[in-house]
């Protein structure tokens, strides 16, 4: 039997790679003599005695970094014999820092596949505000708001809508926002930019507005580019539906791990 394995929180994140491979999702309880656990990012700094003591029946456990758990990481001696994945190659090169040398990378596939539709006529942002609307950024709305009086800008935090409120959101807006501390796959991103959205973020994703949060004149200048933009990018939207597919990510997996899928 092998397993998908998460702490309380991650359920999102668990649930995504769980359908894709279609194993069966554990959150928080012990997985018993599993053959193989896959473990959702390491939760529960500094011991991560929950995560540890919950897999260490399964013969096999895949440990899959996603972002911040990375800047979490202060003890990498008592991480134990896995085979260890991240999302980007930025978080491989902050594991190599820490000496945790990772055997792949590859990106989470997306929960939702928005559609492309054309840009409303009144200029519109979404600003993602994740867990916590402090560590994502949420100080700057402020002031884009009075530097764009004429742009909406719409809040929400993951959970907050149904897949059909998310349609309807990159229907309702041209540009996504999202800043967090630190940022893993930028999955919303992605899904916005499959929606032909243009995006501005601090992940280093192919065609988006790639920004720094101690660059606020940057920030500024990103969004105002990306609210020029007459009509959706066909482009991205097609590179990320391929990119964000369960199909693509079931690849990498297979390859990297040697787990069929």
């Amino acid at each position: 039997m092998r397993v998908v394995w998460c702490v309380n929180g991650m359920e999102h994140f668990g649930h995504v790679l769980a359908d894709a491979l279609g194993w069966p999702l554990m959150v928080g309880c012990p997985t018993g003599t599993v053959d193989v656990a896959l473990i959702v990012g390491l939760y529960d700094a500094p011991h991560y005695h929950a995560t540890m003591d919950c897999t260490k029946a399964a013969k096999k456990r895949i440990i899959y970094f996603c972002g911040s758990d990375v800047m979490m990481l202060s003890m990498p001696d008592i991480l134990p014999d896995a085979t260890y994945l991240c999302e980007t190659e930025a978080i491989r090169q902050e594991l190599l820092a820490k000496g945790v040398v990772v055997d792949g990378v590859s990106v989470f596939p997306t929960a939702r596949h928005l559609g492309v539709t054309p840009y409303p006529k009144k200029k519109a942002v979404a600003f993602y505000k994740g867990n916590c609307a402090l560590k994502y950024g949420s100080a700057y709305i402020s002031d884009l708001q009075e530097i764009f009086p004429e742009v909406d800008f719409i809040v929400y935090s993951l959970g907050h809508f149904s897949d059909e409120d998310m349609q309807q959101l990159s229907n309702d807006v041209s540009v996504y926002l999202r800043l967090p501390e630190h940022d893993g796959g930028a999955c919303s991103a992605r899904e916005f930019l499959e929606a032909g959205r243009r995006v501005v973020c601090t992940a280093p994703l192919p065609f988006a507005h790639q920004v720094s949060r101690e660059d606020p004149v940057g920030i500024i200048r990103a969004v105002d580019k990306a609210l020029r933009q007459p009509e959706p990018d066909t482009e991205a939207a097609e590179f990320y539906a391929r990119d964000n597919s369960a199909e693509r990510w079931k690849a990498d997996f297979s390859r990297i791990t040697g787990e069929s899928c």
